[in-house]
């Protein structure tokens, strides 16, 4: 403890070895833009048939539902492609819709539109935004008019941009007006258009790009949805090039711009460096805000794969991530995904797990009835204490930096505030964090090796912290994630298991009970299990340098 006010340094360096007290003051200013939402991709696909025909049913959306309270997950990006619900033109003029050919139920019972208005529903009734991603041109099944003919990929950019404006038109029209949906209120125009931006002769066009946002600018103004949905670019996969190229093309159309990010990992002694360079020279390209749109870490392996899925580091990544990106500038963060889900029915031992996209915070349905992951429980704490709305300081390091203790606040709109901050140290810390402007007692919530379990009900506070002049003090132990926070946690509505749901789930959708979870084991085994997970990962990443999302969908189409 402090005696007098007085703020001292302490310290030597290394990942390993840095010992002694670590200084910490709260910055005086704060970030330009409050933070905007944190969250998860969440692609609708569980009532698609590769998931219907292994019994997702009610049981499951109830559980997933819950979770998603549980997690106060605040925003979710959902991919939509054209032909599910336009499988055909309807007709040879796109300022004139004609109705009746759009399938806004989809073709049968089992298909993506099914759960798209079931994601839809559940988002609208717990209050959490949507970004809808208009993927691409689907380019891989018999409904293949609006793709460009000779694109060797899964999709490709719009054959004629003012249908692809209708088609986005006319869902939005019908989502807002018809269903009368309030949660979605953006839209992107193509995943990762560096890559899959395709047009005739198979190159990726930018000023085509370009015109694309324009186009559908201009449609969303004329139908008046303008006011209501806003334009997100570039979604570029850490692309610098394409990300400033959009940033002087675009900006007149869009509201946000976003960037992925999947190289990171949190045994890298400069992670916290890194995510802050690659966030600072985005923000500070533009008036706009800037968001991490998709991000996970560097250990994936093809597009289905992560090798530190099961590990406690995993999630000790997650809140450095978000400690960072923050202090850089960032409005939030979209975790990718979720949970496990299938995306495809294929082989297992086709190198994409048959389809199975095996990254979420919770495992699949017939792997301990989605298992909670130590991600889970790190992202919770951040979806919980990092509010909407709230503005953001840096917590700056006094005297000589660890570069292994990482921290941010935030400040609510009443007042209360809330501190993250993340140790990558292998030994216990003694941290003090000078704030004369908080004021009052905060709560701690620790994620260690210790406190984390299997259940999925959020950590809590286990202590308070009070401040000796203006600072507090209190210890992390090592490989830790700490919240301190007088925030009241943002209100969800409950999600009762015994309330109707708008959109259910197919007839011959299975509807097991749920298993209990586990009780509440640590993730101790799992943790050092995952030392050897991460050394595989290596030696796979070298065979596959290629981004994880260059063909992250190529066979989801498949049946």
């Amino acid at each position: 403890m402090l005696a007098n006010g007085d703020f001292e340094k302490g310290g030597g360096r290394g990942i390993d070895g840095w010992t002694g007290t670590q200084w910490f003051e709260l910055s005086d200013s704060a970030n330009r833009f409050p933070i905007d939402g944190f969250g998860c991709e969440w692609d609708p696909k569980l009532l698609y048939y590769p998931n219907a025909e292994r019994g997702v049913g009610q049981s499951d959306i109830d559980l997933i539902q819950k979770r998603i309270g549980l997690l106060n997950i605040h925003r979710v990006r959902v991919m939509v492609l054209p032909e599910w619900f336009e499988p055909h033109n309807d007709n040879d003029d796109p300022f004139e819709a004609d109705m009746d050919k759009f399938l806004f139920e989809g073709d049968g019972a089992k298909n993506e539109m099914t759960s798209l208005w079931l994601y839809l529903d559940i988002c609208e009734r717990l209050g959490v935004k949507v970004t809808l991603t208009w993927w691409g041109a689907g380019n891989n099944t018999q409904n293949n008019w609006l793709a460009f003919p000779d694109c060797k990929e899964w999709l490709s950019a719009p054959n004629d941009l003012d249908e692809m404006a209708e088609n986005i038109s006319v869902f939005l029209q019908h989502a807002l007006n018809e269903k009368k949906y309030t949660c979605i209120d953006s839209v992107i125009l193509q995943n990762e258009p560096y890559y899959s931006f395709v047009v005739e002769g198979g190159k990726v066009d930018f000023e085509y790009y370009a015109k694309y946002y324009k186009t559908v600018h201009e449609r969303l103004k004329a139908d008046k949805l303008d006011g209501r949905v806003a334009l997100v670019g570039s979604d570029d996969s850490d692309d610098f090039a394409w990300y400033k190229k959009s940033v002087e093309a675009i900006s007149d159309y869009v509201a946000k711009f976003n960037s992925h990010c999947y190289r990171w990992t949190a045994d890298d002694y400069k992670v916290g460096e890194s995510i802050r360079n690659f966030v600072k020279r985005r923000v500070e390209l533009t008036d706009k805000p800037f968001f991490l749109g998709e991000f996970g870490d560097g250990t994936t392996v093809g597009a289905y794969t992560t090798m530190s899925v099961d590990t406690y580091g995993r999630g000790l990544f997650l809140a450095v991530s978000a400690i960072n990106s923050l202090k850089a500038g960032s409005t939030g963060s979209l975790y990718w995904p979720l949970h496990d889900v299938y995306y495809y029915s294929g082989d297992p031992n086709d190198g994409s797990n048959g389809g199975l996209m095996k990254m979420g915070l919770f495992a699949y349905k017939d792997d301990d009835n989605w298992r909670v992951r130590p991600t889970y429980h790190s992202w919770g704490l951040v979806c919980n204490y990092m509010l909407p709305g709230s503005v953001v300081y840096d917590v700056c390091s006094i005297g000589d930096d660890s570069g292994v203790i990482d921290a941010v606040a935030a400040n609510t709109g009443d007042g209360k505030w809330t501190i993250l901050i993340a140790s990558r140290s292998e030994e216990k810390q003694e941290v003090s964090i000078k704030a004369d402007r908080i004021g009052g007692e905060l709560q701690l919530i620790l994620y260690s090796e210790d406190t984390v379990t299997a259940d999925d009900a959020m950590l809590v506070p286990f202590a308070s912290v009070k401040p000796e002049n203006g600072v507090y003090t209190f210890t992390m132990p090592k490989k830790s994630f700490a919240v301190l926070s007088n925030a009241d946690k943002d209100p969800r509505p409950a999600a009762s298991e015994n309330e109707s749901i708008k959109s259910q789930p197919p007839s011959n959708a299975g509807d097991d009970a749920g298993k209990p979870q586990s009780d509440g084991l640590p993730f101790a085994v799992l943790a050092a299990a995952g030392v050897a997970a991460v050394a595989l990962a290596c030696f796979f990443a070298i065979k596959n340098k290629k981004s994880r999302k260059g063909k992250k969908y190529e066979k989801h189409e498949k049946k």
